[in-house]
């Protein structure tokens, strides 16, 4: 049998068609390897097993569409289609969604030589396991890290009504837990009730008289059903808490956060000693109620201007106490509240992680020399995961600082390269700006970091890193909207899958034509035009009109 490449290429192609000729080729191109010539059977049968073999697979796991999706897919236009059915809903864990693909996507429709080129070769990198040095194994290199969900319980009167987790949260966790993730980070959790992110957060506050063990174990077990590492990521807001949350904050000293991104913020006062000794109390608290509830771990979040940061940062921290001053004294509360955790659980598998700014981006700020300092004494301390953010509300980070990084797509990259010469055993992750695979691989490979860490692209396609794995997809969905509103629309995002809603599509320039004047508050909502956005910008509490 003497077929040419071209017609394994053409046959490739079309594979979905015919799987049953598929399958014949690749075994004909097995049987009859004995009557090419050395030099060319060795071409053939490679490069047939190679184009094919995803075939294969991709037959022998794709079960028939739905019959209402198919004919939803029948009756509309390409671009309808790829909105509405670009994420089916899922009925329950135990019976989670296939991934569907659609021909007719341009960035589905990949040429196969492409994908085998480059886009596997990606897949392999990142489906790669790796070990933390407390023995736990990460199952590939995605982290999906903290975002603000905004899913969860709320009442400006009555505390305890607080940050209880809803079925809706259930449901959010439950759709990246079967997204192939290696590693999930919930949250934000804040430990303080009064001193949030913003209105809706998950909580952890030891004040609370509901069970937050219980309250936590069935999203925990949602996120871990498809194998996923879960670490919660507990936080408190400090100075950085909207002004209708809370308009008497807390900070390392009285250093206000300017206004900006549409919020409002009070001004704070300093943190007494004893009132310290109690949140690194509530840290610990946190971590363990997160064990308990059958967490892998805790991570810290030591960055983007949260209260941790506020304390290292020598711009925020102007106290004159064992607190403040030299870099020791500002790492001295994170550092007292990792050995609280470490002491309130000695498991030694239970991962121990901080999310950190390589810097933060304004004068007087945290900086790149003291952020691998900090690493150095972190990983000392026994933490096993990094991972590497930056920035503030007062310096926004999650934009290109330099020309060389745009390549790279990674924010942060470059100073990654420099932090891996100082780490020896703890896994470095780095969040910010990865969109392709081919750019995830890269870094991986050329051990720029461990684990990429993603964020936004997980809010428009929950299913990304699995699309990747199985090289259905190479690159993210672009995001249209502008970088500083980039979270708000997000969360809006998140609200559509976890109330089991087609997620809107910000790559669409007539979705975000319809969606940017309620985000800046120009209009009301319209929810009947645009899946979910009046939920989701409700508990963005952003508007401009309600300032």
């Amino acid at each position: 049998m003497n077929m040419s490449l071209s017609a394994v290429h053409d046959l490739a192609h079309s594979h979905a068609a015919s799987p049953t000729a598929s399958t014949m080729l690749l075994h004909d191109a097995f049987h009859n390897l004995n009557e090419l010539p050395t030099s060319s059977a060795a071409t053939f049968s490679l490069s047939s097993v190679f184009l094919l073999l995803p075939c294969l697979l991709s037959n022998l796991h794709r079960p028939p569409l739905p019959s209402s999706l198919s004919d939803q897919l029948a009756a509309a236009s390409p671009e309808d289609a790829g909105r509405s059915a670009g994420f089916p809903s899922i009925p329950s864990i135990s019976s989670a969604p296939a991934l569907y693909t659609f021909p007719f996507l341009d960035r589905t429709t990949l040429d196969w030589k492409d994908i085998m080129g480059s886009v596997s070769t990606a897949a392999t990198v990142l489906g790669q396991p790796i070990v933390l040095p407390n023995g736990v194994t990460l199952p590939n290199r995605f982290l999906k890290s903290a975002m603000t969900e905004r899913l969860c319980t709320y009442s400006d009167t009555d505390l305890n009504e607080r940050g209880k987790p809803t079925t809706e949260y259930l449901e959010a966790y439950r759709v990246w837990g079967q997204g192939k993730i290696g590693t999930i980070v919930l949250g934000n959790l804040p430990v303080s009730r009064m001193d949030l992110e913003a209105k809706g957060n998950a909580i952890l506050d030891k004040d609370n008289t509901w069970d937050a063990v219980e309250a936590f174990k069935p999203v925990i077990a949602a996120a871990k059903a498809g194998g996923s590492i879960v670490i919660g990521q507990i936080t408190h807001g400090g100075r950085q808490v909207p002004y209708e949350v809370n308009p008497n904050p807390v900070s390392a000293s009285d250093v206000k956060t300017p206004d900006a991104m549409g919020m409002k913020f009070g001004n704070p006062r300093p943190l007494t000693v004893s009132e310290i000794a109690d949140l690194v109390d509530r840290f610990a608290w946190a971590a363990k109620a997160l064990y308990d509830a059958g967490a892998d771990g805790a991570q810290l979040h030591g960055a983007h201007g949260y209260l941790i940061s506020q304390f290292l940062s020598p711009r925020v921290n102007k106290r004159t106490d064992q607190y403040g001053g030299s870099p020791e004294n500002r790492q001295r509360f994170v550092m007292e509240i990792i050995a609280a955790i470490r002491q309130r659980v000695p498991d030694e598998k239970f991962i121990l992680s901080i999310k950190f700014n390589s810097a933060d981006f304004s004068d007087g700020g945290f900086s790149p020399e003291e952020s691998r300092l900090f690493a150095e004494k972190a990983e000392a301390a026994g933490l096993s995961l990094l991972e590497l953010s930056g920035g503030s509300y007062e310096s926004l980070a999650f934009e290109h600082k330099k020309e060389s990084t745009i390549k790279r797509e990674a924010y942060f990259i470059e100073f990654a390269d420099e932090l891996r010469k100082h780490i020896k055993k703890a896994v470095l992750a780095v969040t910010g700006g990865f969109r392709s695979a081919e750019a995830m691989a890269k870094a991986v490979s050329e051990g720029s970091t461990d684990v990429i860490g993603l964020g936004r692209p997980l809010t428009a396609e929950p299913y990304f890193c699995a699309d990747i794995l199985k090289s259905s997809v190479k690159v993210a969905k672009p995001n249209l909207i502008p970088t500083a509103l980039q979270t708000v629309s997000s969360v809006m995002q998140i609200q559509d899958f976890a109330h089991q809603r087609p997620v809107t599509d910000l790559s669409s320039e007539a979705v975000v034509a319809e969606i940017l004047p309620v985000i800046t508050g120009q209009r009301p909502a319209k929810a009947d035009k645009v899946a979910g956005e009046a939920a989701a910008y409700d508990r963005t509490e952003k508007s401009a009109e309600k300032q």
